[in-house]
């Protein structure tokens, strides 16, 4: 899951995703706390907690318009390589991260439940904690 928060003439990208995923996807500058997060993400999980990594990465204005169309446009394409096409364009966006922390939740979810609905629960939450601040977000779900 992904939240896009712009802030006039700042857009960050804040990534939600397991752990095992974004550390490959940090930049050298970003694994400040990588460290300690793993130590967090080990003791979550062997509490049963289900954990996700935050990121985030600063975006400038041209970017954002570039990345944007294009993601825009494979995400409303109707053709048989769609899901491909946009997991290629979320995948340019998710690069050179910066490692922000980690996050559980007890997991009381029957089995074979989406995680999805973690996922939702926490970008709505940090899209109102943002709206809170003024700041407009788009939640891409």
């Amino acid at each position: 899951m992904e939240l896009l928060i712009a802030c006039s003439n700042v857009k960050l990208y804040i990534s939600l995703h397991i752990f095992s995923v974004m550390f490959e996807r940090l930049s050298q500058h970003g694994r400040q706390f990588e460290v300690e997060t793993r130590d967090h993400i080990k003791r979550y999980a062997e509490a049963g907690l289900r954990t996700l990594v935050v990121t985030y990465r600063e975006l400038d204005e041209e970017e954002y318009k570039l990345w944007d169309k294009e993601f825009s446009k494979v995400k409303s394409s109707v053709t048989e390589d769609r899901d491909a096409l946009v997991d290629a364009a979320a995948d340019k966006m998710e690069r050179d991260l910066i490692l922000l922390g980690a996050t559980a939740v007890e997991d009381r979810l029957q089995k074979g439940v989406s995680i999805n609905f973690y996922y939702f629960y926490l970008c709505k939450s940090l899209r109102l904690l943002f709206l809170e601040f003024g700041l407009r977000v788009e939640l891409n779900l």
